[in-house]
């Protein structure tokens, strides 16, 4: 069994680096839920306070 950690904002910075160098040298692995924005966004809606 695996346990897993909540992602914090410096993995979140960590993977948008990895997009943007996959990006730059192989835009074809990429999907739209890869992107450095569509990363952000899905992170974010999950760390949104007050919202409601």
């Amino acid at each position: 069994m695996s346990t897993s950690e909540p992602v914090t904002a410096t993995d979140l910075r960590l993977m948008q680096g990895l997009a943007q160098r996959v990006a730059a040298t192989r835009p074809d692995l990429l999907n739209a839920d890869t992107t450095v924005g569509e990363l952000a966004w899905i992170w974010g809606k999950g760390h949104i306070s007050g919202a409601g």
